[in-house]
């Protein structure tokens, strides 16, 4: 992807932080989201001197190489962006390409793989334990009458969902095995679902990310956390992104 880089100008820009984005997509707001970006035909990347891709209106994120490389021969690395070489894994890793450059089948196929230890793990960290409520479940109730537009107290809402039995478990797991399987509260609608379910929206996810800005810089990501929303989102972006031409780049991002 070298050809297809421009350095941004920096006079007179002043690198402030962003704050950390709020929970959406699956995403708890603890990690970065991932952005795909969709160059137009003949487009390319800005690059500031830090490495930073220039998204416009003074945005800026870091290219992220978590794509899966295509079988490629050495030469054609040069057009692939922040390719690196995996040790034990053939042909690599990038943050951008072509489309034909990534391999969006063993990225599906990897997430869907590791989903299921997650699953598994997750299920015999909760087993005993009651159905959990997610936090639009406890909203609702909280609300009393149906149709009530006025929100509950968050703090209440985060307070009772974090009482429950089988969220204690996923946190009680979490810090007793740091190195371990990490358990995220905020996907406890999408595991009660199923182990099935889960390595589905995970091989959706892998290609994804949390939201993806079309060639025509319009951004589509989930409209909130509920699974509902998020496969919603995964089902738009996953024909979107897979129906792609051959040539069309793309662009991974964290911000």
């Amino acid at each position: 992807m070298t050809t297809s880089l421009t350095s941004a100008p920096t006079t007179g820009r002043v690198r402030q932080l962003r704050p950390v984005p709020a929970a959406t997509a699956g995403n708890n707001g603890s990690t970065p989201r991932v952005l795909m970006i969709v160059l137009p035909e003949g487009g390319s990347v800005s690059l500031d001197p830090d490495g930073d891709v220039a998204l416009g209106g003074g945005e800026y994120a870091t290219p992220s190489s978590h794509l899966w490389v295509a079988r490629t021969w050495w030469w054609q690395h040069r057009d692939l962006l922040r390719y690196r070489k995996i040790r034990n894994m053939v042909p690599g890793l990038c943050a951008g390409g072509q489309r034909h450059r990534i391999n969006f089948t063993a990225m599906q196929a990897a997430a869907a793989y590791q989903a299921a230890s997650v699953w598994q793990t997750w299920a015999k960290v909760v087993h005993g334990t009651d159905r959990a409520k997610t936090p639009a479940e406890i909203d609702a109730q909280l609300r009393g009458k149906p149709g009530n537009a006025k929100a509950a107290d968050p703090d209440e809402v985060r307070r009772r969902f974090d009482a429950q039995p089988r969220i204690i478990a996923m946190r009680m797991h979490n810090a007793a095995n740091p190195t371990a399987t990490q358990l995220d509260p905020h996907d406890i609608e999408i595991l009660q679902a199923g182990q099935g379910v889960y390595q589905n929206y995970s091989a959706a996810r892998a290609v994804c990310g949390d939201a993806v800005q079309t060639a025509t810089g319009a951004r589509i990501e989930a409209a909130g956390p509920s699974l509902q929303q998020r496969m919603e989102f995964l089902h738009q972006a996953t024909r979107l992104l897979t129906g792609l031409p051959a040539r069309q780049r793309i662009v991974a991002v964290t911000h």
